[in-house]
C-alpha cells in the first residue's frame, strides 16, 4: 500500500524500511528508543506488531508543514470564526486578535479581504508589518501608528524575545486605552517617549501553533487556531475552490484536487500554493494525461 512503509530491520536504534511509493530502502533513527519514525520531515508511529509504519498515523511534523490532531470544530467553521473576529477588530468592538496556523493556507488572505471590503485605506487606517522586528522597532511601530489597525504578519521573532513579548502584551490588552512603556533613556534620543497611550487595534498573524504561544499573550486577546490536519487542508481547498485562480475552469481545479487527495500522504508540502501550482501545470498540459506525472513530481519531490 502507498500509505505504508515496510520495515526490513532495526539495527542500533535505526529502522531500515522500504518506501511503498518509491521502492527505495532508507533508514530513520528511532527517537529516544520510542516507536516514533521520522519520514520526509514528519513523525509517525511504528507498529511493531505489523512491522509497518502507517503514513496516516501522523503524530507531529517540523515547522515547514506541521499537522495536528483533529479539532472539535471543522476548519471551515474556524475560518468563519476568523471572519467574525476580524470584523470585530475592524469595527473596534475588540482591541486585538491572534491568529495561529501554518503558512500558505489563507490566514492573511482572509483578513486582508475583510479589511479591503470595509474600504480601509492603507497607511491611513491600517498598516501591515511583515518579517523580523526588534523590540525597539516594535515599540516605534506601535507609537507611530498608535491610533491605527496594525497587522503583524509573519513577525514571529517578536514572540521569541522577552522584551518584545512584554511590549506586545501591552498592545494586545483588551482595554480601549493601553499604556505602553519602555524605561530606557536611549529612546529619547530617537524621538520616542518613555511611554505612550496606544488606542489602535492589533491583529497578530503567526505561523506558530497556538499551544506554543505565551499564555499571557493568549489571555489578553481573542485567539483563533487554524492549525490543520491533512484532511483539514483538503476540506479547506474544497470549500474555496471556486475562488482559487478563477481564470481556470472548475473542471481542471476539481481534477487537481482529486489528484492531491489521492496523493496527500506523499506530499512534501500541502497548502494553497501547492494547489495553485498544480492547477497551472494541469492547464499547461491541455488534455495530455502526462500532467499527472509532472504534478506528482512537484508534489513529492524533497
Amino acid at each position: 500500500m502507498a500509505n505504508e512503509l515496510y520495515v526490513q530491520k532495526i539495527v542500533n536504534d535505526k529502522v531500515y524500511y522500504t518506501n511503498g511509493v518509491t521502492g527505495k530502502t532508507v533508514y530513520s533513527k528511532i527517537i529516544t528508543k520510542s516507536p516514533v519514525i521520522k519520514h520526509r520531515g514528519r513523525e509517525y508511529k511504528f507498529n511493531r506488531e505489523t512491522n509497518t509504519i502507517d503514513l496516516t498515523d501522523l503524530i507531529q511534523t517540523d515547522g515547514l508543514s506541521p499537522m495536528t490532531t483533529a479539532s472539535e470544530f471543522s476548519i471551515n467553521q474556524r475560518f468563519t470564526f476568523l471572519e467574525k473576529f476580524t470584523s470585530m477588530v475592524i469595527s473596534n468592538v475588540t482591541a486585538s486578535l491572534l491568529v495561529c496556523g501554518q503558512s500558505g493556507l489563507g490566514k492573511s488572505h482572509t483578513i486582508m479581504a475583510l479589511i479591503e471590503a470595509q474600504k480601509l485605506v492603507e497607511d491611513t487606517d491600517y498598516v501591515v508589518i511583515k518579517g523580523y522586528s526588534t523590540p525597539k522597532a516594535l515599540y516605534a511601530t506601535l507609537y507611530e501608528h498608535k491610533n491605527k489597525l496594525i497587522i503583524f504578519d509573519d513577525c514571529d521573532s517578536v514572540l521569541m524575545d522577552p522584551t518584545s513579548l512584554n511590549i506586545l502584551k501591552g498592545a494586545l490588552d483588551s482595554y480601549q486605552k493601553r499604556t505602553i512603556s519602555w524605561l530606557s533613556k536611549g529612546f529619547i534620543d530617537d524621538g520616542l517617549p518613555a511611554s505612550f497611550d496606544f488606542e489602535g487595534q492589533v491583529i497578530f498573524i503567526s505561523n506558530r501553533p497556538l499551544e506554543k504561544i505565551d499564555g499571557a499573550v493568549k489571555g489578553r486577546t481573542i485567539s483563533v487556531d487554524l492549525t490543520m490536519t491533512i484532511q483539514d487542508r483538503i476540506d479547506r481547498m474544497t470549500a474555496i475552490i471556486k475562488d482559487i485562480l478563477p481564470q481556470y475552469s472548475l473542471e481542471i481545479k476539481q481534477e487537481v484536487l482529486e489528484f492531491i487527495d489521492e496523493h496527500k500522504f506523499e506530499a512534501v508540502e500541502l497548502n494553497l500554493r501547492t494547489f495553485e501550482k498544480l492547477i497551472k501545470v494541469h492547464a499547461s498540459y491541455d488534455a495530455d494525461p502526462m500532467w499527472r506525472q509532472a504534478a506528482k513530481y512537484l508534489l513529492v519531490q524533497s
